[in-house]
C-alpha cells in the first residue's frame, strides 16, 4: 500500500511542479512560486523516502511500527504539502496547519533515527 501511497505523492510531485512551471510561471509572483517549489520538494522528497521504507529489507525494523511511521510521514506530507497549495489557492487559512506538517515530518525523522533496528534471527 506505502509503495502506492509514496508513487502517488512523487507522480503529484512532478504533475504539480509541471503546472508551476508552465501554466502559472507567468502569473503569480516570485514568492508564490518559491512557496510552490517548496510544497513540491518536500512532497517529492518525503515520497521517495516512504518508498525507500516501504521497500526495506524486511530484518529492518522501526520501535513502534513502520506502519505507524510510514502513516505518520504520509500525514505529515499531506498536512505540510497540501496546506501550501491550499494557501496558494485562495485558502490563506491553511497556511496555519502548515507548521503542523513540518513538526510531523521532523519527528518521523527523529523516530526513525532513533527507534530502526536491525532484528536478529536466531535458530
Amino acid at each position: 500500500m506505502f509503495v502506492r501511497i509514496a508513487a502517488f505523492f512523487m507522480g503529484m510531485s512532478v504533475l504539480i511542479g509541471a503546472f508551476g512551471a508552465h501554466v502559472v510561471q507567468d502569473l503569480w509572483t516570485p514568492k508564490m512560486l518559491d512557496i510552490l517549489e517548496t510544497a513540491v520538494l518536500y512532497q517529492f522528497i518525503h515520497g521517495l523516502a516512504l518508498l525507500i521504507l516501504a521497500m526495506r529489507p524486511s530484518h529492518w525494523v522501526v520501535k513502534g511500527g513502520i506502519q505507524r511511521l510510514m502513516m505518520s510521514m504520509s500525514i505529515g506530507i499531506v498536512l505540510f504539502s497540501g496546506s501550501l497549495y491550499g494557501y496558494l489557492c485562495s485558502m490563506s487559512s491553511w497556511v496555519i496547519i502548515t507548521p503542523i506538517g513540518g513538526v510531523l515530518l521532523v519527528l518521523c525523522w527523529l523516530w526513525l533515527m532513533l527507534g530502526v533496528r536491525r532484528e536478529s534471527y536466531h535458530s
